[in-house]
Formats: structure tokens, sequence, C-alpha cells
């Protein structure tokens, strides 16, 4: 029985040898200058953009309950934290969103043995892992952000697909 599975595992070897041989390994990326920091300005505006509002829809939150104080001014007020916490959601789905600009555009120009990779994902995927990242990471005293950009790492390649290649 061992014997049968040897041979059948180097025929199964040699078939796959002759696929590799037959197909061209096209690695390269193709990304350009000013497609990349016309991408990155994108990704900076969106969390930008996040961060405004964010903040502006916290201040306005906190002003119809009636606080006149400021939020910033008043940081030891718990019903402020609720507020700023509102605030900081819009803000990690506007990096998250940033996140997924870049990382998008990073595969799209990115071919792989022949295969163009493309991010197949969205932005509230990503969001949901990050705040369960950030979750485990309070949870742990700051221990587990040392695994955070594993886990981004691991997200990323999860989510990405190949498709065919062809020279343009």
């Amino acid at each position: 029985m061992k014997k049968l599975d040897n041979e059948l595992d180097n025929e199964l070897d040699e078939e796959l040898d002759e696929e590799l041989e037959a197909t061209p390994a096209v690695s390269k990326w193709d990304g350009r200058m000013l497609s990349f920091w016309g991408t990155l300005l994108l990704a900076t505006l969106v969390f930008a953009l996040f961060v405004g509002a964010g903040f502006y829809v916290a201040a306005i939150v906190s002003k119809i309950m009636g606080n006149s104080i400021p939020l910033v001014q008043d940081l030891t007020n718990p019903a402020n934290f609720g507020y700023l916490l509102a605030g900081g959601a819009l803000c990690g789905v506007g990096f998250c969103w940033a996140c997924i600009i870049y990382a998008k555009w990073d595969t799209r120009h990115t071919v792989v043995s022949g295969q163009r990779l493309s991010l197949q994902t969205n932005t509230w995927s990503f969001f949901w892992h990050c705040v369960l990242w950030l979750l485990l990471t309070v949870v742990t005293l700051g221990i587990f952000a040392l695994w955070v950009p594993v886990k981004i790492r691991q997200w990323q390649i999860k989510n990405t697909v190949s498709v065919p290649y062809e020279e343009e």
C-alpha cells in the first residue's frame, strides 16, 4: 500500500512539475508614481474627512444634550466619553477605509507567477476585525498589539485572490 502511495505521489509531482514549466513565471509590480501618490492622497483625505466628521458629530451631540462646556475641556465628565467614543468610531471607519483603498491599489498592481492579485473585501469586514483586535489589545493590557500587524497581514492575504494576467 505504501509503495502504491509513493508511486501516485511521484506521478502527481511529475504532472505538477510539467504544469509549472509550461506556465511563465511572470512576477512584477506595475504601479506608477503618480497613481501611488494619488491613491495615498485619496486615502489620507478620506481619513481626515472622517476624523473631522467624527469630532464634529461628537461636539454636536454634546451640545444637543445640553453640555455647554466643550468636549476637550471636560474630558473627566463620563457623559463626554460616549460622545468621544462615537467620534472615535467614525475615525476608525475612516482609517479602515483608507487602509482598504491603499491595499486594493497595491494588490491591483501586483502580478505573481502570471496571476494578478485582487483584494476581495469591504471596509466593514476590516473594521470589525480592527475592533476585535483593539478589544484584545485592551484586555491584554497592550500585549496583543504586538500581533496586530501580523493579523492585518494574515487578513489581507486571506482576502486576496488571483486572476489570470494578460500582458498589455
